[in-house]
C-alpha cells in the first residue's frame, strides 16, 4: 500500500477550460470570463493563470492571486456604489 499523498488545495480550475462542454457552443462565452472582462480585471486573471500554467503550483502566485482579488474587490464595491445610488 502506498502512503496517502497530500491533496494541494487549488482554486477552482479556469472556467474557460472547462471539460464537458457541447460542442458548437464555442460561439457562446463562459459567463465567468464574461464577468472577468467586464470587471475590468481580464490582464489581472490572464497573468494568474499564466503563472499558473507556468510553475503548476498556485502558492507560487500569490501575488498575482492578490492582485487579481484586489482588482475584483475594487470592481465589485463600485459597482454595488453604483446600484444603491441607482435606487
Amino acid at each position: 500500500m502506498s502512503p496517502p499523498q497530500q491533496q494541494q488545495q487549488q482554486p477552482p480550475a479556469d472556467p474557460s477550460s472547462r471539460a464537458g462542454a457541447a460542442a458548437g457552443d464555442d460561439d457562446e462565452e463562459d459567463p465567468f470570463i464574461t464577468r472577468i472582462k467586464n470587471s475590468g480585471c481580464f490582464p489581472q486573471h490572464e497573468a494568474l493563470q499564466d503563472c499558473y500554467f507556468d510553475k503548476k503550483d498556485w502558492r507560487a502566485c500569490k501575488d498575482e492571486m492578490k492582485a487579481f482579488r484586489a482588482c475584483f474587490a475594487k470592481n465589485n464595491a463600485a459597482q454595488q456604489q453604483q446600484q444603491q445610488h441607482h435606487q
